[in-house]
């Protein structure tokens, strides 16, 4: 596997929001990759070449096209991409927080936090897909204008795409990298220099042991307050996009198709299935193979699928793999003759085999004592799965113990 260099940026100005950068990356994208390939490069790595200066990388060795290159359209395009894959991650996030478990929690904050850029410039297009730089960054509040300016100068593109195998450090990086480290750095400080020079006698300079300010200081806090207020209305509006593609989402899975909670009964009798005090049956209509999990307590031995028929006194009796149509609802389907036994019950459907396009609509009907509801939920990659409810039944035996 081939890696492509995207950028060589600086982090001056930059606010880290995750904790453990590199260590999280790794987690976070084996989390991704489970909702698509084209979550596999949405975060580039990165590698630190000095203490503000970073390079990102992708796999492969097509290079991403930076967002300010793209036409108006296409960057309309690809920010609605982004829009709706960050919907799905944080859909993922908030799965991960009805887990309970600490670990669950940390990593849903983290799919947040990483989702978090300075700006547009940290967008770049891969074959239409966003690729992120400077994720799970921010731009720091706190900074004074003469620090911005120099963020801005110091963001340095490649003008030619550098692709080497993974793993592999060439003779010509070790000598650019001395060259950068030797003459790279001296335009950069000049300029520094310049600046801090150009601002003493207007405004001031903060030298180790003395500040000589010239500046109000009331107007030099406004700024300050101003600048804060402007980094918060920041991230308030990429929350507000989040959400808004999240509601846009529920819409049109609210239009799709819905089945019956009659029609779910009426199936499962005919195919043979039994019923009981608690029941959850999954119910399509395409060709795809869909399969139902109970996942009883956080114990993976009490797990009943197709694999595991039987569990924690419950019994998987329907499964089926393929054969739907509009005019033909497959079902599968687990029961409970006895009240289960109490502790927390996790449903999930998965989609292990995908035989249609585009997204795959089902219901799971859930029967708790005398009381049914029917979710409606759709899938569309392969191997990807969705948890539709967590039941509880320490305390009680009723519906109102089950989370959607």
């Amino acid at each position: 596997m081939s890696e492509t260099k995207i950028i060589e940026t600086s982090l001056i100005g930059l606010k880290k929001r995750l904790v453990d950068y590199d260590y999280q990356r790794d987690h976070l994208v084996d989390e991704l990759q489970e909702l698509g390939p084209e979550y596999v490069n949405l975060l580039a790595r990165r590698d630190s070449i000095g203490d503000d200066s970073v390079v990102w990388w992708i796999d492969g060795s097509d290079r991403p096209i930076p967002f300010a290159s793209l036409s108006p359209e296409e960057q309309n395009r690809l920010k609605g991409r982004l829009l709706q894959m960050r919907a799905r991650v944080s859909a993922l996030a908030d799965e991960k927080v009805k887990h309970g478990s600490e670990h669950a929690r940390s990593l849903a904050q983290a799919l947040r936090n990483a989702l978090i850029i300075p700006d547009d410039s940290s967008i770049w297009s891969l074959r239409g897909d966003p690729v992120l730089i400077e994720w799970g960054y921010e731009v720091d509040p706190d900074l004074t204008g003469g620090t911005r300016i120099v963020r801005e100068l110091a963001r340095r593109p490649n003008e030619k795409a550098a692709i080497v195998p993974a793993g592999v450090v060439s003779a010509p990086q070790v000598a650019s990298g001395l060259f950068a480290a030797l003459f790279g750095w001296i335009p950069f400080i000049v300029l520094v220099a310049l600046i801090y020079a150009s601002l003493l006698e207007p405004c001031a300079l903060s030298l180790p042991f003395y500040r000589l300010d010239f500046c109000n200081a009331g107007e030099d806090s406004n700024l300050i307050a101003a600048q804060a207020r402007g980094a918060e209305l920041e991230t308030q509006m990429q929350d507000a996009q989040v959400k808004l593609a999240q509601l846009l989402d529920d819409c049109r899975k609210v239009a799709e198709p819905v089945i019956a909670s009659e029609k779910i009964e009426e199936t499962v009798k005919k195919e043979g299935g039994r019923t009981g005090l608690f029941q959850v049956s999954l119910a399509w209509n395409t060709d795809d193979d869909l399969d139902l999990h109970v996942v009883c307590g956080t114990s993976d031995s009490e797990h009943v699928f197709y694999r595991q028929s039987v569990g924690c006194g419950g019994e998987l009796d329907l499964d089926k793999t393929a054969g739907g149509s509009p005019a033909n609802t497959l079902v599968e389907n687990v029961f409970w003759e006895r009240p289960p036994p109490p502790g927390e019950y996790l449903i999930s459907v998965k989609l292990y085999r995908k035989r249609s396009s585009g997204v795959i609509p089902f219901s799971v009907r859930l029967k708790v004592g005398d009381q049914t509801k029917v979710l409606d939920h759709t899938l569309e990659v392969e191997g990807s799965s969705i948890t539709v409810a967590t039941c509880n039944f320490n305390r009680s035996f009723s519906i109102s113990d089950c989370r959607f």
